[in-house]
């Protein structure tokens, strides 16, 4: 919640944030993992819908 405080007030404030000096997760791999399954995608990507600073998911 810190971080997308920090985000929202400089959107406010300058119109676009940097989100590369925000710390948090930016990528997510997955790489060869069968034990996620369809149901376990599904349910991160959902999960992971709104989330402004996460890149990519591989």
């Amino acid at each position: 919640m810190q971080r997308h405080g920090a985000a929202w007030a400089d959107s406010l404030r300058y119109r676009h944030p940097n989100l590369d000096q925000l710390a948090g997760l930016r990528r997510i791999t997955l790489n060869d993992n069968p034990r996620i399954g369809d149901a376990g995608s599904i349910s991160m990507a959902e999960a992971l819908a709104d989330d402004l600073w996460i890149k990519a998911v591989d």
